[in-house]
């Protein structure tokens, strides 16, 4: 491509009908839908996406649900994880407040 035409495409995502998510299918199954979250949110094995309370029709065999809800739910147990404080120092200071009390 030369330099021209790079200037004529649009880098932006088209709008999509009913608010489907750009290069990913309508529907997913567990394993690709656990590979998305991993990629995309949190670490997640497809055995612990059948406990979430998604509509999943069946499919050939294959357990489907919507891309889309899918993906809401999982920013929505994110957003719904609580901060924790980490590291050595919280440790520490914790360990010095303890042994001034006694």
């Amino acid at each position: 491509m030369t330099q021209t035409n790079l200037k004529s495409h649009s880098t932006t995502a088209k709008p999509t009908p009913e608010g489907t998510t750009p290069n990913l299918p309508a529907r997913i199954d567990r394993k690709r839908g656990a590979t998305l979250i991993t990629d995309r949110f949190f670490p997640i094995s497809h055995r612990t996406l059948e406990k979430w309370p998604l509509i999943w029709r069946h499919v050939n065999g294959k357990a489907t649900c919507d891309t889309n809800e899918l993906l809401a739910m999982a920013q929505a147990r994110l957003d719904a994880a609580p901060p924790l404080l980490g590291g050595k120092a919280a440790f520490t200071n914790l360990a010095k407040f303890s042994s001034t009390s006694k």
